[in-house]
């Protein structure tokens, strides 16, 4: 495993919560680590932010509506999942290389500078009407896919990929929906279905 990032150990970190109007919020500095929510009813909310590389999140939404899902991570070689089940939900996984975290801890965030990122995964799948999706990866050798399941109709989904040797795949399979694919740079490949 790789060392630790701005001197924090390695975490992992599991949530699961089954209440009503949830709200899960993980954050996590160093590498080769794991977080994994898991949220059951309507009206959920859950972020996820890891810093470093080789980490790995996930978000389980499998309430009726209104769910919302967010991963940010900083660095390479990292994956990022969210799956949501029922109506009205949004999704995203934005993906960058980040430097200066050995200042984190006396300069705050503002000492940070992001690059681009290397080898990402981000995949999200929904099950479900009226439900919107997004994925933002800058750097190279990255992998973005959005499926929106065969009941579903009045989606949405984009993916906006910058580097070089980028994949990205949206899967639509329903009525009335919209589907972006953006990618800057060069042996990119996209494919929208």
């Amino acid at each position: 495993a790789a060392a630790p990032v701005g001197g924090f150990a390695s975490n992992d970190s599991t949530i699961t919560q089954g209440g009503a109007d949830e709200l899960a919020d993980v954050t996590q500095d160093g590498n080769d680590q794991t977080s994994i929510v898991n949220q059951t009813s309507s009206q959920s909310a859950a972020y996820v932010l890891q810093v470093g590389q080789l980490n790995g999140a996930q978000i389980d939404q499998t309430g009726a509506s209104y769910q919302i899902a967010g991963i940010g991570q900083y660095g390479t070689d990292n994956h990022g999942q969210i799956t949501q089940t029922g109506y009205g939900n949004a999704a995203g996984i934005g993906q960058s290389q980040v430097s200066g975290i050995e200042n984190l801890p006396s300069q705050g965030l503002g000492g940070l500078s992001f690059a681009p990122a290397t080898g990402n995964g981000a995949t999200i799948t929904q099950h479900g009407n009226l439900d919107a999706a997004g994925v933002l990866q800058t750097g190279n050798y990255n992998h973005g896919e959005i499926t929106q399941s065969v009941t579903s109709s009045v989606n949405a989904a984009g993916i906006y990929q910058s580097g070089d040797h980028n994949q990205s795949t949206i899967t639509q399979n329903g009525t009335e929906s919209l589907a972006l694919n953006l990618q800057t740079g060069s042996d990119n490949e996209s494919e929208i279905t």
